[in-house]
């Protein structure tokens, strides 16, 4: 997200921070939403669905929890995973009712079983949605690509690599599991502009 989207600590400083907020897809992954929010220092929506288990991935409303105001701000859905999509697609309409200015979603594993494309295929037309990013840990395939162009996707090689070398040197993995910190990551990788 840092290398992909914010970019500068200008810009974490100047808009992130002030007009972002990052929303659970469930109440399960409160703690997730909280991650992130606190590795780039800004709020949370946390996101209540009611589902019907008598059918699989089908739910039945959804609930949006916040003190935060969401009229005019920009909204990261963080989940670990998208299967179907019914989910965010119930989530991205209900958000929608809040008029935020934008609404992104960040995925690490894009699983995408129909019907995915068609669901977040309507998302992105209707521009309900303006950045779904995701991880290269699910492959898409180039039509899935072609056909939202709204999809960004992320390499995850470099972590990757760091976890197989530090497995093979036996170093510890506690660094890369620390909590992250969007300022200091942009710090060493991007100086602050004017």
């Amino acid at each position: 997200m840092c290398d992909n989207i914010i970019e500068t600590r200008e810009r974490l400083h100047g808009e992130v921070r002030r007009q972002w907020l990052f929303c659970s897809v469930d109440a399960g992954g409160e703690a997730l939403a909280k991650k992130f929010a606190g590795s780039f220092g800004t709020k949370i929506i946390i996101s209540h669905k009611q589902r019907d288990y008598s059918t699989t991935n089908k739910v039945e409303s959804i609930s949006i929890l916040t003190a935060e105001p969401i009229a005019g701000k920009t909204v990261w859905i963080i989940d670990d995973m998208i299967d179907t999509g019914d989910s965010m697609c119930k989530l991205v309409h209900e958000l929608a009712r809040y008029s935020p200015a934008s609404i992104n979603i960040a995925i690490v594993h894009a699983v995408f079983s129909p019907p995915a494309m068609e669901r977040i295929g309507e998302l992105c037309d209707r521009k309900l949605i303006g950045t779904l990013l995701v991880s290269d840990t699910v492959a898409c395939t180039q039509q899935f690509l072609q056909k939202l162009p709204c999809v960004r996707v992320v390499s995850s090689t470099r972590l990757a690599a760091e976890i197989i070398y530090r497995l093979h040197a036996e170093l510890a993995l506690s660094p890369l599991l620390a909590q992250f910190n969007a300022d200091d990551y942009l710090k060493e990788n991007r100086p602050l502009e004017a």
